[in-house]
């Protein structure tokens, strides 16, 4: 998975932070916690909320709540963020 990571396919969102979610999520053998954002949904209409994967060895981002970010995924995990 994360061989694919420098050029497989990427999507960007822009949204506000809510909250980490320290429950574990095993994906491909890797352990994650998540970034939890409210933002305009990729694919379905009704859902708001998208959870982005951080390997659970990473540190948290330095986020307060509230701010608005933007993210940078692959496979729906953590590649890069910055505030907007």
């Amino acid at each position: 998975m994360f061989r694919d990571m420098d050029s497989g396919l990427k999507d960007e969102a822009t949204g506000v932070f809510v909250e980490y979610d320290k429950t574990f999520t095993t994906k491909d053998g890797l352990t994650f916690y998540s970034l939890v954002l409210d933002a305009v949904p990729l694919r379905r209409d009704d859902i708001s909320i998208r959870k982005v994967l951080i390997e659970h060895t990473r540190p948290e981002p330095d986020i307060l709540a509230g701010e608005r970010v933007r993210v940078v995924t692959h496979a729906n995990i953590l590649v890069a963020w910055e505030r907007v």
